[in-house]
């Protein structure tokens, strides 16, 4: 029986795309907010594209876990420091983006990347949180499962 190599190549293009990416609505965003918020109110606009601006920053940071892990971790080693760093980023973001925002929903993933990560209990708290807040207001279980699935995780781990 033979195996097949896995390319990286495509894997690090992506992963390099991921790092360099910026928001390109996130920039002088008072200036762009006057000129693009006509007949609507400015603070809500303003917030909205901060909890979008963190969303897509919580959803990046999730990707480079899952490709540090997944992709780029050699099985023989501990896995790479760099990845409870990119959990708290991670979980940074998740954090920043309001409760109140129904985008803040939509980070589970990253939320679950980045509990398995961590080892900080501060963290590791922020995770709990989310999934409980969230699991109190949605009729699907995921959050629940999620939360129990990462304390397992903690539990067996550290």
């Amino acid at each position: 029986m033979t195996c097949a190599k896995f390319d990286m190549e495509h894997v690090l293009g992506v992963e390099k795309e991921i790092r360099e990416w910026t928001d390109p609505e996130y920039g002088d965003l008072p200036d762009q907010l006057v000129s693009d918020t006509t007949g609507c109110d400015i603070g809500d606009v303003a917030h909205y594209k901060e909890d979008l601006h963190h969303c897509a920053e919580a959803w990046r940071y999730g990707l480079l876990i899952y490709i540090g892990r997944v992709f780029k971790w050699q099985r023989d080693q501990p896995a790479p420091s760099i990845l409870g760093f990119l959990a708290r980023k991670t979980l940074n973001h998740v954090t920043s983006c309001r409760y109140s925002s129904m985008l803040q929903k939509q980070l589970l993933l990253p939320v679950f990347l980045a509990g398995c990560e961590t080892s900080d209990e501060h963290l590791r708290q922020a995770a709990r949180t989310y999934c409980s807040w969230w699991n109190e207001r949605t009729s699907t279980r995921y959050f629940y499962y999620n939360r129990h699935f990462l304390s397992s995780e903690w539990s067996h781990i550290y």
